[in-house]
């Protein structure tokens, strides 16, 4: 009701064109509006009190200073961001980097760790990464230790380039993977040994090497390894052994649990043929008796009589002996005898139970939405990855959109079976998957899993730019088909889709209705206060109806805008109007802003000036005239409106006093009003008449006769505009003024008491400042608390910044994170939410693989960062 009455008042305020009559209120009431008095008094000769003032000397460069200011806070709160996420993350992170020696043997001792083999030119050297908190190492030139204690094997990573060393020894606690990623020949000039537990995987060549000991928990993969010296040694408990070598070798080899190899060359010696017998283990406490199967074999340039130098020891838990020979070239000799073992391709030929298990997880009544996700622990494999899932649904879309979609709420439970496919490569002569191994691999899970067709085969394409998810099966003729998945080519599932967004629009409709019935208060707040300014424009253009000429005459809040003035105001307006939530830092701090701003203080700073109080007449202005204007500023730049009389005590420090008045300044005749403009233009061209004198005519081409004792005018104002209007209009004898001749026409005379502010001494309020002020506020942009307001807007915005962003991003990394659970790729191409908590360095690494959408999402993001820039500015 306040604001409405504030608004009324202004509104009346402008549409009154006649300052003489509109000023003549209530004596005793500050709110009406009444003209300047500038009586011409002698100086007063006193001593200026100094009051210093704050004027802008120069606003816009002020103010430019302040957005600055903003930006470089803005930026300071970023650094802070940043620096809170890299001390948990990024910078929680050992980064030890060094040389190593070239002459000397190097010992490396790790406990879950990767190492990476990147070659280069120039001396060898390391670079140790891991998880601050849960590494411990140290290192020099010939040694090397890192023990991670965490969970995730990426947290801990050691890159070793260079490509000539001497001897190299590696031994690794639990679980380590070793990669060479140069396809350059890398050299040792003497011995290469590498350890790892289980689940490790070690990859290697092209390589030359004294000899070589490897005992690895998993997959063995060495291409165009060449030694020098005998005897070799390498030893896996749950992975196969590639030996891929363009010499002349002897291999004996052994097995337990299985009598699967492949051994492919020019020519083959099978010097021993293989024998099995049963043996006891020790197995934890207990002792189990297992199968344990040996041979030995050459493998010969031609023919099958050679005398090879080099002796491999190949020990084999549960796995199969693949050894080809190369040509040296990067392929394999052509024409070559092939020597295997079991011929029978099958899956698990150790765990019945997980054949049951999964069994009982994807079909029958106790069925699940699940997904069996075969993780082959060889080296082919690494370019596809095999899923048999429970319904049909997930082989006719990617399951990571699935989950992003769904926000996890339909994602099934994803199950991974580390199985084999024994002597599936034979002969190994080729690095990619050929048709016939991809078809025995979908035999072998088929006949294991699938053989009552109640479940669906999906596999996955590793490709160099994206992964090719395709469908599986084979017809009634036995014939095998690849449908890559596309979600365009399903339309029942598009209609599907089409339906849950149909409903989610729908939901997010009504949700989007509540929302707003819950902002409409605020949003109609915001928007009143942002629109004052066209509000009062459009107030004054009422005013102005009928003759502009008129308008301009009067004094007061109504001096007509220019065109350009308003089309300043117009862009201005619509800077300000911001949706939501963008206005919401703006309309938080403008509040509170304004709430704690002496509005009447910072008027009074707009409309003064300093003069030589000596060579000044004091000045003299009624309340009610200060109060038109200050009510008009105020409301014009939505601030709180303070009572006048209760700034004495700032308007004495600047030699202003507000005082009682009654004398001949302030004798008024009351009933009578000045024409409006409107009411003015129906007169027309002013004639007098025969029965009428001049103080009739005067009054009735100017004034209006009332009944109202509120409509009055100023005796001294009345007198000047008489004695104009009988000079232009060159009247004869015109008749005097006297209160009776008034009184008879029906105008009362009156003497007010009216409240004025008497300026003494150096501070005047200057009347051309008062026609000017309502436009704007223009502030000194450093006054007292700026810093606070400036400060409270950044945290706003930034808190803002990071509700919106943050969904976004979270919804990116969930995808990833999805993706990274079914992908082929290299973990180092994968992001996941352990990265989050364990290896949050390596994001680095990582963007450079990341999805267009990613990139998308990024780019889009950093878009709307440049927006809070702007806004914060």
């Amino acid at each position: 009701m306040i604001g409405t009455r504030r608004s009324e008042r202004a509104k009346r305020s402008l549409l009154r064109t006649d300052e003489s009559y509109a000023d003549l209120e209530d004596p005793d009431d500050d709110t009406q509006n009444t003209s300047i008095l500038n009586l011409n008094r002698p100086a007063a000769v006193e001593e200026a009190v100094q009051i210093k003032i704050k004027k802008p000397l120069d606003p816009k460069a002020k103010m430019c200073i302040r957005r600055t200011i903003r930006v470089f806070l803005f930026l300071i709160y970023m650094f802070v961001i940043i620096f809170l996420l890299t001390l948990f993350t990024v910078n929680a992170v050992i980064d030890e980097s060094g040389s190593l020696s070239a002459t000397s043997n190097i010992s490396i001792t790790l406990k879950n760790c990767e190492v990476f083999f990147n070659g280069g030119s120039g001396s060898p050297k390391f670079r140790l990464r891991g998880q601050d908190g849960s590494l411990d190492y140290s290192t020099s030139s010939t040694s090397i230790k890192a023990k991670n204690t965490g969970n995730y094997l990426e947290s801990c990573r050691l890159d070793i380039d260079g490509e000539s060393f001497a001897g190299m020894a590696i031994t690794c606690q639990e679980t380590c993977n070793y990669y060479q990623e140069t396809k350059n020949r890398l050299t040792f000039s003497g011995d290469f040994s590498v350890t790892a537990g289980e689940d490790s995987f070690a990859k290697f060549g092209p390589i030359t090497m004294n000899k070589v000991d490897m005992d690895v928990g998993g997959t063995i993969f060495l291409k165009e390894i060449l030694v020098s010296s005998t005897p070799n040694s390498l030893k896996t408990n749950q992975g196969d052994v590639f030996l891929l070598t363009p010499s002349e070798v002897n291999i004996a080899y052994k097995t337990f649990k299985s009598d699967y190899y492949c051994v492919y060359g020019g020519g083959i010696n099978q010097k021993q043929a293989q024998t099995c017998q049963t043996e006891s283990v020790k197995s934890g406490v207990s002792t189990i008796q297992v199968q344990r199967c040996t041979g030995e074999v050459d493998i010969c340039t031609s023919g099958t009589t050679c005398s090879p130098t080099l002796t491999y020891n190949v020990d084999i838990t549960d796995g199969t002996l693949y050894s080809s020979q190369t040509d040296g070239n990067g392929g394999f000799v052509s024409d070559g005898t092939t020597v295997q073992g079991n011929t029978v391709p099958t899956l698990n030929r150790n765990a019945a139970n997980t054949v049951t298990e999964v069994k009982d997880l994807l079909s029958g009544d106790n069925a699940e939405d699940a997904i069996a996700l075969f993780t082959f622990p060889d080296v082919k494999e690494d370019m596809y990855r095999w899923m048999l899932v429970s319904r049909k649904a997930y082989a006719d879309f990617p399951v990571w959109w699935l989950g992003t979609v769904s926000a996890g709420l339909i994602l099934p439970k994803l199950e991974e079976i580390p199985t084999l496919v024994p002597n599936l490569y034979c002969p190994y002569t080729s690095y990619t998957l050929s048709e016939p191994e991809f078809e025995a691999i979908y035999d072998g899970i088929f006949f294991a899993f699938d053989s009552n067709r109640d479940l669906s085969i999906v596999a996955q394409e590793l490709l160099e730019a994206k992964d090719l998810w395709y469908h599986v099966s084979v017809d009634t003729k036995g014939r095998y088909h690849r449908k890559e998945i596309k979600i365009s080519e399903n339309q029942s599932l598009l209609m599907a889709f089409s339906i849950s967004l149909t409903l989610g629009l729908a939901g997010s409709f009504v949700f989007v209705i509540g929302l707003f019935v819950g902002l409409k208060r605020f949003s109609a707040t915001y928007m009143k206060q942002v629109e004052h300014e066209q509000r009062f424009l459009d107030m004054k253009k009422e005013a102005d109806k009928g003759s502009s000429g008129a308008a301009a005459a009067a004094p007061g809040p109504l001096a007509t805008s220019s065109k350009e003035e308003k089309g300043k105001k117009k862009k201005k307006k619509i800077k300000k109007n911001l949706p939501l939530p963008f206005s919401m830092p703006d309309f938080t701090i403008n509040r509170l802003r304004k709430a704690n701003t002496s509005s009447f203080e910072l008027f009074i700073s707009e409309v003064t000036e300093q003069v030589d109080p000596h060579r000044t007449p004091v000045g003299q202005m009624r309340t009610a005239a200060l109060k038109s204007y200050y009510e008009a500023y105020c409301f014009m730049n939505q601030l709180k409106e303070d009572e006048i009389k209760a700034n004495k005590d700032f308007l004495s420090k600047l030699g202003m006093r507000i005082i009682g008045q009654n004398d001949s300044s302030t004798e008024v005749f009351k009933k009578i009003r000045k024409k409006t403009a409107g009411e003015l233009a129906e007169v027309g061209e002013p004639t007098q008449s025969q029965n009428e004198n001049s103080l009739q005519f005067f009054i009735r081409c100017k004034y209006e006769i009332t009944t109202f004792d509120i409509d009055r005018v100023f005796l001294r104002d009345f007198n000047v505009g008489y004695e104009h209007f009988c000079r232009i209009n060159k009247v004869n004898d015109p008749v005097p003024i006297t209160k009776r001749g008034m009184k008879d026409i029906g105008a009362d005379f009156e003497r007010l008491t009216l409240t004025v502010i008497k300026q003494e001494k150096k501070w005047r309020i200057r009347q051309e400042k008062l026609e000017t002020c309502y436009k704007g506020v223009s502030e000194d942009p450093f006054q007292p608390g700026w810093i606070f307001i400036d400060l409270l807007s950044v945290t706003i915005h930034t808190i803002v910044m990071l509700v919106l962003l943050a969904p976004m991003a979270f919804i990116l990394f969930f995808n990833l994170d999805t993706y990274a659970q079914y992908s082929a790729r290299p973990s180092d191409q994968l992001l996941s939410f352990d990265d989050v908590g364990s290896a949050a360095w390596r994001f680095f690494d990582k963007f450079g693989h990341l999805p267009a959408y990613g990139v998308a999402i990024l780019i889009f993001e950093a878009l709307y960062l440049l927006i809070c820039v702007y806004e914060i500015m």
